[in-house]
């Protein structure tokens, strides 16, 4: 029989602790607001800027899947403009790229997750309260998170049904895979601006769990950093 002294003790040191952790996130998330935004514009006048942004940024990230699979360097200056585009949209009125994203979604799955999963994390940030260049990592790193995919087999991601455990172990090779291509790009003389740390510790750690059941490394929530706890969010939402 357990003694209920004891029990209330651990009960009320396991409360103490975590009410501890959550106080501690609380404070964390409140540092990072630097600003509080409103919108600027009204829907209906941001959803005809937002369908122009989604096709244009949709041709370029289609050229650039494109071209990965051909063997050719990722283009990562046209990226970050049409993630630029993109927020600024976001930051004016969330709704409305939101919207578009909604109703483009049995488009291309492929193309529409990874839109998705970036609108999602720059909303995210705004809701926070980032600055615009905080937002744009997010969304950067949001619409990259995938792109290790590409590497792989059509078969494999196009199967139907459970994968099995050695064809999940390969396609959570997606992650390294997709760190492996940016950084070779981001060494590139050509590209104007270097990618963020950030960016990259959001696509290496997207699918990490705050329990730590997530992969590749099985990192904890307090060793994930923001931008992939974001991005794990994120995923999640996108299933």
């Amino acid at each position: 029989m357990k003694h209920p002294v004891l029990s209330s003790i651990r009960i009320l040191t396991l409360f103490t602790l975590q009410r501890r952790k959550k106080n501690n996130e609380v404070v964390e998330y409140a540092a990072l607001r630097k600003i509080t935004y409103e919108n600027s514009t009204r829907f209906k006048a941001e959803v005809g800027v937002a369908e122009q942004v989604h096709e244009q940024i949709g041709d370029r990230f289609h050229q650039i899947l494109a071209d990965l699979k051909r063997g050719k360097a990722l283009d990562l200056d046209a990226v970050k403009e049409g993630v630029s585009d993109m927020v600024e949209s976001i930051i004016r009125n969330p709704s409305a790229m939101m919207w578009v994203v909604h109703i483009r979604r049995l488009d291309d799955y492929t193309y529409t997750r990874s839109l998705g999963s970036s609108v999602w994390s720059a909303t995210f940030g705004r809701h926070l309260g980032l600055e615009e260049p905080d937002i744009e990592s997010l969304a950067l790193g949001g619409l990259l998170l995938d792109l290790g995919k590409s590497m792989l087999p059509l078969d494999l991601l196009l199967k139907a049904g459970a994968l099995t455990p050695e064809e999940k172990k390969r396609m959570n090779t997606h992650v390294d895979l997709g760190v492996r291509v940016l950084a070779k790009t981001s060494r590139g003389p050509a590209v104007k601006q270097k990618l963020p740390m950030d960016v990259f510790q959001m696509i290496a750690t997207h699918h990490e769990r705050a329990d730590g059941s997530g992969y590749p490394q099985g990192l904890d929530n307090h060793q994930i950093p923001l931008f992939g706890r974001i991005a794990g969010i994120v995923d999640s939402l996108m299933q």
